[in-house]
């Protein structure tokens, strides 16, 4: 197979996975209508909020505020909020500045699961970009500079920085307001390159580290699956690098906050659901079609050495084995490090098939 072969084949496959996604606005309309306004800046800013984490709102609208380049737009969508909530959200967004206040649209949604926010946020977005940014994530000054000077030489790919992981914890006080508390140094688990392999498996990848082009959503109709209420992101990342390809910035820029007592996706879900989309992402991926090249294989290698081989279990190992063609992927490993010469591509020609038998009778 040709890499144009593979370019067609996989774009049709993905058109074809996101032709039976529900969803519940005509986003060809809003769009359309968005597009029709003159300015058009890097990157919209989609963000969710229902009005219960209103310290890490201001916080974040600050870090706004504070970035080194100002090429941005922020889409607020209050998500079921009931009145109280709402007159909050209203009440922070007319404390910004002036200027900074026109970069702000706010909408008020009161339908659909987590994901629906998303979907509406993307269609109404103007710029090149759209970035997700959760109302409590911490992003330092040169979070949307960082983004853009690498979309500049590698324009229409998904842009990856990173961001480091840290636990906090939202303390009540006795004014009525919770005091927002970091319980850990910052980790680097997320500063790490975008690795497609260890990527089916779990997500390595937060939204505040990723900036999606919008060309595909607005023209190819490729939309965030609405029937996921969890792992979204994550399934909209792999569906979509398929295609534009992704770049490390390899800088980090963000702080992805782990709550040990607050609101999150995990908490928002209850466990059975969780497993469920997780699981529902894991199978979706493996049956895709991916180009990987000898860094990634190689960096796979090192990542799994260095987490004492947590990732093999004999039904996930089964079930990449018979998705790809294990013939195949032996010999580009093999090709790809060692040429196409030698005694370890005859005996991974060899080897193949006897694995590929040996998982199947597990």
């Amino acid at each position: 197979m040709t890499i144009y072969d593979y370019h067609n084949t996989s774009k049709n496959d993905m058109y074809l996975e996101c032709s039976h996604l529900a969803h519940a606005f005509n986003y060809e309309e809003i769009i359309s209508e968005e597009l029709k306004n003159k300015h058009h800046p890097f990157v919209s800013i989609i963000m969710r909020t229902q009005g219960r984490r209103s310290e890490g709102l201001c916080e974040v609208l600050l870090g706004l505020y504070s970035q080194s380049c100002q090429d941005f737009e922020v889409i607020l969508i209050g998500h079921k909020l009931d009145a109280e909530q709402d007159k909050l959200v209203n009440r922070i967004i007319d404390y910004q500045p002036e200027e900074f206040k026109k970069k702000i649209r706010y909408y008020k949604l009161d339908v659909g699961g987590r994901t629906l926010p998303l979907n509406f946020g993307f269609a109404h977005a103007r710029g090149q970009y759209a970035i997700i940014l959760d109302d409590d994530d911490l992003i330092l000054e040169d979070w949307i500079e960082d983004f853009k000077k690498t979309a500049q030489i590698k324009s229409g790919m998904i842009i990856h920085s990173f961001s480091f992981k840290q636990t906090w914890a939202s303390n009540p006080t006795e004014w009525g307001i919770h005091a927002l508390r970091a319980e850990t140094a910052p980790s680097v688990e997320y500063c790490i390159p975008y690795n497609v392999i260890s990527q089916t498996y779990e997500n390595h990848c937060p939204p505040v580290s990723l900036a999606f082009p919008l060309q595909p959503f607005r023209e190819h109709g490729i939309i965030f699956d609405e029937t996921l209420d969890c792992a979204e992101d994550w399934d909209y990342l792999m569906r979509l690098s398929v295609i534009t390809g992704i770049t490390d910035t390899m800088h980090p820029t963000s702080i992805y906050r782990w709550w040990q007592n607050a609101e999150s996706s995990q908490t928002v879900c209850n466990k059975e659901t969780w497993s469920s989309c997780i699981n529902s992402v894991r199978l979706r991926n493996v049956k895709r079609s991916y180009i990987i090249t000898p860094d990634e294989i190689k960096n796979y290698i090192a990542y799994m050495d260095e987490q004492q081989l947590k990732y093999q279990s004999l039904d996930y190992t089964s079930t990449i084995l018979s998705s790809v063609r294990t013939l195949k992927l032996a010999q580009i490993i093999y090709i790809r490090l060692f040429g196409d010469k030698g005694k370890l591509y005859r005996f991974a020609v060899k080897l193949a098939p006897h694995l590929e038998s040996f998982f199947k009778s597990k």
